[in-house]
């Protein structure tokens, strides 16, 4: 029995998932809009985008007759109230965003670490599931954007998570703008005119930061996620998976046997679930197997490695403890 510190990126699941995962040699990816926080890759809307939005979207109203048309409050003086009075209003401006990258984006996350405890009671059904390590060099893992993946950056001041300042001009002012930009280009806040294509990178490269950047009580997670375009299928390589229980599909990252380097079984796993995934383990070359335990003075767990027998044995010592436990209570 040796106490290890495991060094590959680490995907926590409950063991069903776990178990499918295996199975069906592939990850889900999700939309960078459905993380369980909903501040992720949520811009800031500060004083000067509020004036921005609402205060071109005004001028527009005036030089076209309509006074007040852009107003949203009964007074008038939008621009004047602080942008914390107002509910939702960087939702509106922020939609047009969100459109965009719905559709077009999937992301993978991975946590480096093994031992935390809220990785394992957030992620892995409360420490009864098992967490599966990858080495994303193997396997023909595709790994889309960013080979190295983004590491996160845990923080606690939004402000500097920013759209650009021209991204908030309402559109209809160009019609009336003699300074904008010519067909297919816009002017940036700083008075150069750009591509929208070039403006697509922009908006990608913010994607990126709002990706890398996380509110710091996620800390202990040490995370690293992974971009896939899902505009350019070929060189990212997700693929459809099967259908779900609900009947959809999901845009899945495939990968082979030898991408798997570890197993982790969570303290509460059950013996029978580790004997049944005894034929998929036989399949995975490259594969070490772990259990939990918890640590005898401290808020932590260890992890060791064994073999299969040792650490099925575990477990069913384990379970026959608690049982004779809760027996003992009735």
């Amino acid at each position: 029995m040796n106490l290890v510190h495991p060094s590959p990126l680490y995907k926590f699941s409950s063991f069903e998932g776990g178990k499918a995962i295996l199975e069906n040699r592939c990850l889900w990816t999700k939309s960078p809009l459905n993380f369980n926080d909903p501040f992720e890759v949520l811009p800031t809307f500060d004083e000067e985008r509020k004036n921005e939005a609402i205060l071109s979207r005004k001028r527009f109203y005036l030089r076209i007759g309509v006074p007040g048309g852009g107003d949203l409050t009964a007074e008038g003086d939008d621009h004047k109230t602080p942008v914390e009075s107002f509910v939702d209003l960087a939702g509106i401006y922020h939609d047009p965003f969100f459109a965009a990258i719905y559709p077009r984006f999937r992301v993978l996350c991975f946590s480096e670490e093994i031992s935390p405890i809220l990785l394992w009671s957030h992620y892995a059904a409360s420490h009864s599931g098992i967490a599966i390590g990858f080495d994303l060099n193997k396997g023909n893992f595709p790994l889309g954007r960013i080979s190295s993946g983004l590491p996160v950056n845990y923080i606690s001041d939004r402000s500097a998570l920013q759209l650009p300042l021209d991204y908030y001009t309402f559109k209809g002012a160009k019609m009336i703008n003699p300074h904008t930009a010519p067909t297919g280009h816009l002017m940036t806040s700083s008075g150069i005119i750009i591509t929208e294509a070039d403006q697509q990178v922009r908006y990608l490269d913010f994607l990126q930061t709002m990706l890398s950047n996380k509110c710091n009580v996620w800390n202990y997670e040490k995370e690293r996620r992974f971009l896939y375009d899902l505009t350019h299928p070929l060189e990212d390589g997700l693929k459809d998976s099967q259908l779900d229980s609900t009947g959809i599909t999901h845009k899945a990252a495939f990968f082979e046997p030898e991408a798997v380097t570890d197993i982790v079984f969570g303290y509460r796993c059950k013996p029978e679930q580790i004997q049944e995934l005894l034929p998929i383990i036989e399949t995975l070359p490259n594969v070490r197997l772990h259990y939990v335990d918890l640590h005898p003075t401290d808020y932590q767990v260890r992890v060791f490695q064994d073999d299969f027998s040792q650490v099925h044995a575990t477990h069913s010592m384990r379970r026959q403890r608690m049982t004779f436990r809760y027996q003992t209570q009735c």
